[in-house]
């Protein structure tokens, strides 16, 4: 068994995989073969920029990275995990992601896993050969040109011909399914069931956004406004807080309840869940306080005060000093970066702005914070994150007054139970 199945055979509950195989051009060296994958990466994330730059995340992000196997049983090809914690909805949404991309990238084949390794055939089980279980579909489950395949398993001499009797190497399959297309192609009963689940997308992540209106100290609260996708790193190190990380927030030297404003925050109902289920109540050291759950403004304080505590855990958690040089890498001189803006125009993300605007300037920066996450292929470790946001404040801190001074007439949060939400 192939090293990557291995790795596949122990994914935590909460983690997807996925691998993309593009036809390589057979006459690149491993060096070239390397700047093709990184320049397929890029096309791929700006041909759906409009999808992923704003997308609010339960845990980890969609990001791909090049791998370069060292032994011909696997072919180069771009590789990612995501952990989606409580919300499989992201699951999903990556899954209609990698369809749409072997729709649109020719050639194309997509392999796609979690811990119940081929969870598509689990939707589409009612439709499944008898002969397809666990065990004898391993590695011969693809996605290719936005349908399922599946290698059969050899039955006539013929077929050994064509397909393999044991399981085949990565390579092997990923050629099965290109020169065997239409043997290989599920039966339009299982294309029915996978493709009635991928159908709420990407409606399906509209319709799980909410809106809230809260309390936040000022400097949080451009955080947010710049940089919506926070939201989820200061939701969960809230949500996973220990005794040892609250102490931190005792002196609360970032986000003090002094300069509060009142303000509106995109989140998921996933997010919104998590922290309204939970009962809390801050140090009185921190300065802050709990406020009467008969008062009007109850909600709007309690979820401000829970954000409050879980962005001064990340910040906490960093060295004082910013190093802005990532953020400062992103110029003309950056090639890569160029290509990758210069895609995005092209497929319409700056919305025919002129640069310089207001929009364009939101845009650009939102187009930056996504691409330097897909440069740390979105590991999550608490003390870059604390240190990205210290980066984003000292950049925003400029804006601090005008945003005080601010008139904003906010209409009311979006309805919704916790039961919703579940």
């Amino acid at each position: 068994m192939a090293n990557i199945e291995k790795v596949l055979k122990h994914i935590p509950d909460d983690v997807v995989e996925y691998s993309i195989f593009p036809v390589i051009p057979t006459d690149l060296d491993q060096e070239t073969v390397d700047d093709f994958l990184q320049k397929l990466t890029d096309s791929i994330l700006a041909s759906f920029s409009d999808r992923l730059v704003n997308y609010i995340w339960q845990h980890e992000c969609f990001h791909l990275k090049p791998v370069i196997p060292s032994n011909d049983s696997i072919s180069p090809h771009l590789h990612g995990s995501t952990s989606f914690g409580d919300n499989i909805d992201d699951e999903w949404f990556i899954v209609s992601l990698l369809y749409d991309i072997t729709r649109e990238f020719a050639g194309c084949v997509v392999r796609v896993n979690d811990n119940d390794e081929e969870f598509l055939l689990i939707e589409a089980a009612d439709a499944l050969p008898q002969w397809l279980n666990p065990e004898t579909a391993e590695n011969r489950v693809y996605i290719y040109n936005g349908d399922l395949h599946v290698i059969p398993i050899p039955e006539s001499p013929d077929d050994f011909s064509k397909f393999p009797m044991f399981t085949p190497s990565q390579t092997e399959a990923v050629a099965c399914v290109r020169d065997c297309t239409s043997l290989t192609r599920c039966s339009q009963a299982i294309q029915n069931l996978i493709n009635k689940k991928l159908s709420r997308f990407p409606q399906k992540t509209k319709e799980s956004v909410h809106n809230v209106n809260c309390f936040l100290p000022t400097p949080l609260a451009v955080l947010l406004d710049a940089y919506p996708s926070l939201i989820s790193a200061g939701v969960r190190r809230f949500y996973y807080r220990d005794p040892l990380e609250l102490k931190a927030c005792r002196p609360m030297r970032r986000f003090k309840p002094t300069d509060l404003i009142k303000t509106r925050v995109l989140m998921t109902r996933c997010l919104y869940a998590q922290l309204v289920q939970q009962q809390f109540s801050p140090d009185r050291r921190s300065g802050w306080t709990v406020m009467a759950p008969s008062n009007p403004d109850f909600l709007d304080h309690d979820i401000g005060v829970k954000l409050a505590h879980g962005f001064e855990i990340l910040c906490s958690k960093c060295k004082e000093e910013v190093d802005s040089s990532n953020e400062e890498s992103l110029n003309h001189s950056n090639l890569r970066w160029q290509q990758f803006k210069q895609s995005l125009t092209n497929k319409g993300y700056f919305r025919k702005e002129i640069e310089g605007s207001k929009l364009y300037t939101k845009l650009l920066n939102e187009a930056k914070q996504f691409y330097l996450s897909q440069l740390t292929q979105a590991e999550e470790d608490t003390s870059d994150i604390g240190q990205l946001i210290l980066r984003h404040l000292k950049t925003l801190e400029p804006k601090f007054e005008a945003f005080r001074s601010s008139v904003r007439d906010l209409p009311p949060s979006d309805g919704l139970s916790i039961f919703d939400c579940i």
